[in-house]
């Protein structure tokens, strides 16, 4: 109501007189929702609210994927393979994205193992230096196997999108 940023399902007071509220700085009434969701809209002024179909429900999409990051496991021990490491496509607000084209993603790891010491593997254990995130999904999976105990930065590259840091303990 005042152009202030208000958290969603924080309740904010605004004013009526004969039906029309009251402007405060040019954003009364504005609402911008981040997370991807359907979202349901209420609003009540103590005595009457709204019930049912008289909400309104907001479907919220993901914005444009604009970076990659990681989930899953951080530790492994040398000479195994990790647990499953997915790397994910997301928005700038961290909701999951989709493209409509496979996207490429190529992890690299700042071990110094070298060779066959260290590798990328997809979820079958097959060694791969290039993992795709096929059109419509935003995810991918794979393992980390290094021989070399350490802890190492684990990052991902693709043309347009930049993977988050990840620190890959290996005991």
């Amino acid at each position: 109501k005042v152009g202030t940023a208000v958290a969603f399902g924080t309740a904010t007071t605004i004013t009526f007189a004969s039906g029309v509220s009251s402007v405060g700085s040019g954003m009364n009434g504005v609402m911008t929702l981040y997370q991807a969701e359907t979202a349901t809209i209420s609003v009540t002024d103590q005595t009457i609210s709204t019930t049912g179909s008289d909400r309104l429900t907001v479907v919220v999409s993901a914005a444009v994927a604009s970076k990659l990051a990681f989930s899953g496991a951080a530790t492994s021990t040398a000479g195994v393979n990790s647990s499953s490491v997915t790397v994910t496509m997301q928005d700038p607000f961290g909701n999951a994205a989709t493209r409509s084209g496979a996207v490429a993603v190529t992890p690299s790891s700042s071990s110094s193992s070298a060779g066959a010491t260290k590798a990328f593997k997809t979820t079958d254990g097959t060694t791969a230096s290039s993992f795709t995130i096929t059109a419509g999904s935003s995810t991918v999976s794979l393992l980390y196997y290094d021989e070399l105990a350490g802890t190492f930065n684990i990052t991902t590259t693709n043309d347009a999108l930049m993977g988050q840091l990840r620190l890959a303990e290996v005991e």
